[in-house]
């Protein structure tokens, strides 16, 4: 009877951390064909269903995460041409977010609009990928996007944590950007590059260290004990800007850091619109001059 209840409970244990074990990404995938005309959508509604299972059912990482543990993203595909059947140009908006420790605030990490998304679908086809070879545009995209995503939340973990996925994604873009297609190319538009290429050329770059160093201090050292002392995490976050200004002055038109800001304007607002008065001040300063497209946002910090 012993024996037969040992097994039991071995069985179960076994099913349980099965079950709390997940892969990394929770990635929401819509796509937005209104744009084109199709007598027949299905297509569309598999695409999100093939992308979806590509981005959430792959291990991305050699770490194990549990569910609670996954990172939520969204992503919105807009189909604005059928070019021929199964070709189609796109944009490709994604955002990802994180809990923000002791709260049940929820705090974005990444977000970032891709208006060269050129790729080929056909109903049913396999979304073969591997970081070290170029199969398609269409998996190189997104396995480019899941270790953005993936670098982004490991460097709010920990300083400097993302870089092995960041490296993963610059690999896909040198890969791809061999092939011709647009969007990889970081020099293409000059320094006021925006595309995909250049996201990962600023990321890794030492002038976009002060950037990667940001997202551990904004994230784990002020948000995550904002509810316990939310005077110090202002003056951190205060700091941490200071330090942005060494990206823009070196580099003004730097994809990553408006990327930064993209994410974090709303939030940045809010936060500052609460506190010490010269504190407040200080950073109106430093976003307007930084942000300079979002003023009217900013404008609020010290109404």
């Amino acid at each position: 009877m012993l024996k037969k209840f040992s097994i039991v409970f071995i069985a179960v244990f076994c099913w349980l951390s099965g079950a709390l074990q997940a892969q990394e990404l929770n990635c929401r995938v819509t796509i937005n064909d209104s744009q084109v005309q199709a007598s027949d959508r299905t297509i569309f509604r598999e695409m999100e269903e093939a992308f979806t299972e590509f981005l959430n059912e792959r291990d991305w990482t050699p770490e194990e995460f549990g569910y609670n543990e996954q990172i939520d993203c969204n992503v919105q595909i807009t189909i604005t041409e059928q070019n021929q059947i199964g070709d189609y140009s796109a944009t490709f908006y994604i955002q990802a977010a994180r809990p923000v420790y002791g709260s049940s605030y929820i705090t974005p990490t990444f977000v970032f609009n891709d208006r060269d998304f050129n790729f080929q679908y056909v109903a049913s086809q396999p979304l073969d990928f591997s970081p070290t070879s170029f199969n398609s545009n269409l998996s190189s995209m997104l396995g480019f996007y899941a270790y953005m995503v993936l670098g982004m939340d490991f460097d709010s973990f920990a300083p400097l944590g993302g870089t092995p996925f960041f490296e993963q994604a610059r690999n896909i873009a040198q890969i791809a950007q061999q092939e011709g297609l647009p969007g990889w190319d970081p020099a293409a538009g000059g320094n006021a590059s925006r595309n995909r290429g250049a996201l990962i050329n600023n990321v890794l770059s030492p002038q976009g260290l002060p950037l990667r160093e940001m997202m551990y201090t904004y994230h784990r050292l002020a948000l995550d004990t904002f509810i316990e002392s939310p005077e110090e995490s202002r003056k951190l976050v205060l700091e941490g800007l200071k330090t942005l200004q060494e990206v823009r002055e070196y580099n003004p038109g730097a994809i990553a850091l408006i990327a930064f800001f993209d994410a974090k304007s709303d939030e940045l607002t809010k936060m500052f619109t609460k506190g010490d008065i010269s504190v407040r001040r200080e950073a109106f300063d430093l976003l307007r001059s930084m942000d300079p497209s979002e003023v009217e946002k900013y404008s609020l910090i010290i109404e």
